[in-house]
């Protein structure tokens, strides 16, 4: 009976409001407002937003509705509809300076800098002393993200690779406004000044040091003066834990991250606490946090994945999956449960299950870092690298602190030939993680593919001194030694490097290559051969052998290798291409062609594979063919260079489609600024298209680079002539039959001039 008078009651109540909404708006939009209040006293969001609403469709410019409302959508979780409402509000009010800063503090986090600092100034003009609004100008100023956000970044840096101590010091969150690094440190400054006592102000300004100006001293001095002021303020403690932590003291962050946990009370921060214990191999405190949590339902499911990861960790992996595979079952839109099983697969190399996972949390979460790095890690593994690359550089965007995310850049960068890119990313890896080796050697790596070995060489004597023992570090100096022409030195590395680890890869290939070059296939031979009686399904030492037998014109044991090498892992493309080698050098072109073509089937994106289908087919004088490959493989990758160089050669020599030409060819010298061939090839364009004077230009820059080719001798001479400078035309044409007597198209022109 009496749920029965409730609801009438109830009912009584909404006729009553819609008879008021029918008498007079703005009666109804207050009525409205009084109801939604109560609802969200007690606790029912929903109900609150639903009257909120009907206040706001009385009266749109209603500003008290849009504050209350806003705040209801904050309070149910809502924080993309609660940041539209705060916007709104803070237009409809604009002398109320605490909703500009709710405002400006959305903003912040959205990125949106200019407007988060527009409002930010509006809330300051109308409270000159307010400390938050001149924190937020500092933070919209240089880019920086709420203070919890920040420190989430830095923990988050950690989930990607727990194995890496990486540190925070040299990543700024963005590039924008990088000029104002003074007129935002002003505004931190300012807001310490304005209230010392102020431990946010301290803590703003200790990130603004962190992430922009990289200096961890400066940031550790401005939290440590905040805690002085508060010793258990939780936010406080758990970045100067996280700094710690960053900066290779992990051990100085326990004691910060038990304050924290203490003090705020909250399973998040708990959470934090068993990461770092899980992280520091610390099972048995990792478990005894993870119990306090596991009994609460809130919390109980984060709690339980920590727990299979322990377990995964301790070798019980059919437990940890059926633990992960409960809460998933339990909890289907779990993402912290489905990237843990994702990591799993990704170890386990199951690439189909990780992907499913991964797919299922970033519909979920459209915004995780973890799901694209892992994501990344899956196409890396199935050999889909350029859309590795495309997902870790997304991972990258959404963590800027997520070194590791940039370290595999720098490596696939690499492996894909563009050097600038991997340097880049090497630097900034070195950067921000100096006692990562990983990173140090990636950068080595890529500086000497670049060419710069006193740079590299810099970076390898720093790692000798530090790592003396570390195999890895002494097959780079080898690749050091290699690169500054001493063979001796680069011999005595890579030996000391197989003497530290036997199965040195770096060190094999160095020392086989090194062999080769002195003509000492047996040497390199018997050694392999040893290894690979260890090993005989591993797929580098066949492929070394392939070499070494290539090298020694043994074409059929090289082919026999290599087969063997893609039988055993079908999706290793260097099989194919050194497959298509050996076909190549023996002039089977049809059957280097179907290698490279078998390539492109298992990698669309490959474009030496599709450049050097194209190389073949011309070289066969299939000229159509050519030209339809060359094509394709433009339309793949624009920056092309070899592509563009020949098909723009291929259309100058049959006199089409010049003004094409003269674009690919330009495209291929800006990207071959110092190949001969792209020159000539520019040169050979402009003397088609009958501008003899840029055509002379090109031609001497390419003899510039390479003054023993005498075909480029010969073109400058035709250049020449048809400039109507005869008898510098006859002075090329001299040269080049000096240099080959049997070129017999030099000889002809010679005689007619």
């Amino acid at each position: 009976m009496l749920l029965r008078i409730i609801f009438v009651s109830h009912v009584l109540v909404c006729a009553f409001l819609v008879a008021a909404c029918a008498q007079d708006p703005e009666i109804a939009k207050q009525q409205y407002l009084e109801s939604g209040n109560q609802f969200l006293g007690e606790g029912k969001y929903n109900e609150a937003i639903v009257e909120f609403r009907n206040a706001v469709q009385q009266d749109a410019k209603f500003g008290a509705a849009r504050v209350k409302l806003a705040e209801a959508y904050e309070r149910r979780g809502d924080a993309n509809r609660a940041f539209g409402e705060y916007v709104r509000a803070a237009d409809l009010l604009p002398g109320d300076a605490g909703i500009q800063l709710k405002a400006a503090t959305y903003l912040l986090k959205a990125r949106r800098f200019e407007d988060a600092k527009t409002r930010a100034a509006k809330a300051l003009e109308l409270d000159p002393r307010s400390v938050e609004a001149q924190i937020l100008i500092g933070q919209a100023l240089v880019g920086l993200r709420d203070l919890d956000g920040a420190v989430k970044e830095m923990e988050d840096a950690v989930r990607l690779d727990p194995s890496r101590s990486a540190t925070y010091t040299n990543l700024a969150v963005v590039k924008l406004a990088q000029n104002q690094k003074d007129e935002a440190r002003a505004a931190l400054e300012k807001a310490v000044e304005l209230s010392p006592s102020s431990v946010d102000a301290r803590l703003a300004l200790a990130n603004f040091h962190l992430l922009i100006l990289r200096d961890p001293q400066q940031a550790e001095s401005a939290i440590k003066a905040g805690l002085k002021i508060d010793p258990r303020h939780a936010l406080a403690n758990r970045t100067l834990a996280a700094l710690y932590v960053g900066t290779g003291r992990a051990a100085q962050a326990e004691q910060y991250l038990k304050i924290a946990a203490d003090a705020a009370g909250s399973a998040e921060v708990t959470l934090a606490l068993a990461d770092y214990y899980i992280d520091r191999q610390r099972a048995v405190d990792a478990r005894r946090v993870l119990q306090t949590l596991v009994a609460d339902p809130r919390s109980a499911a984060d709690a339980e994945v920590r727990i299979a990861r322990l377990e995964y960790a301790d070798g019980l992996t059919a437990r940890a999956h059926q633990i992960v595979d409960q809460i998933i079952s339990r909890e289907p839109r779990n993402v912290g449960a489905l990237l843990v099983k994702a990591r799993w697969r990704v170890a386990e190399r199951k690439y189909p299950e990780a992907l499913e996972s991964v797919q299922t949390a970033l519909k979920i979460e459209p915004e995780s870092a973890m799901g694209y790095y892992l994501l990344g890690s899956i196409q890396s593994g199935t050999r889909q690298f350029d859309s590795a690359i495309k997902s870790y550089t997304e991972a990258v965007r959404l963590n800027p602190h997520a070194t590791v995310a940039q370290l595999e850049l720098a490596k696939l960068h690499l492996m894909r030939g563009d050097v600038d890119a991997s340097v880049d990313f090497g630097e900034q890896v070195v950067a921000a993680a100096p006692n990562s080796v990983a990173a140090r050697l990636t950068l080595v790596r890529a500086l000497l593919a670049r060419g710069v070995s006193a740079r590299a060489e810099v970076e390898v004597n720093a790692l000798m001194k530090s790592f003396p023992q570390r195999a890895d570090v002494h097959a780079a100096q080898g690749s050091l030694r290699v690169a500054k022409k001493d063979p001796a030195g680069a011999r005595a590395s890579y030996e000391r490097a197989l003497k530290l680890d036997g199965r040195s890869t770096e060190a094999l290939a160095g020392l086989t290559l090194l062999d080769i070059q002195q003509k000492k296939p047996a040497l390199a031979r018997a050694r392999l051969e040893t290894a690979m009686a260890a090993e005989p399904k591993r797929v580098d030492l066949l492929l070394l052998a392939a070499r070494v037998d290539l090298s020694d014109s043994n074409f059929a044991r090289a082919e026999q290798t290599l087969r063997r090498a893609i039988e055993i892992d079908p999706g290793e493309m260097r099989g194919y291409t050194l497959l298509a080698q050996t076909y190549v050098a023996q002039r089977k072109l049809d059957g280097a062609k179907a290698e490279y073509d078998r390539i492109v089937a298992l990698d669309s994106d490959n474009v030496i594979a599709l450049t050097m289908g194209a190389v073949i087919a011309e070289a066969q004088r299939n000229l159509p063919e050519a030209k339809e490959r060359y094509q394709k493989v433009i339309q793949q990758n624009p920056r092309a260079a070899v592509a563009a160089n020949n098909l723009a050669w291929l259309y100058a020599d049959g006199n089409e489609r010049l003004d094409e030409a003269l674009t690919l060819a330009q495209a291929a010298v800006s990207q071959l600024p110092d190949r001969a061939e792209a020159q000539d090839t520019l040169g050979w364009v402009y003397y088609r298209r009958q501008l003899p004077e840029l055509a002379i230009r090109a031609f001497e820059e390419s003899i510039g680079k390479d003054p023993a080719n005498p075909v480029y001798h010969y073109h400058l001479a035709l250049a020449l002539q048809q400039n109507g400078r005869t008898q510098q035309a006859k002075e090329a044409a001299e040269r080049a039959v000096k240099l080959n007597p049997g070129f017999a198209d030099a000889r002809q022109l010679l005689n007619r001039l």
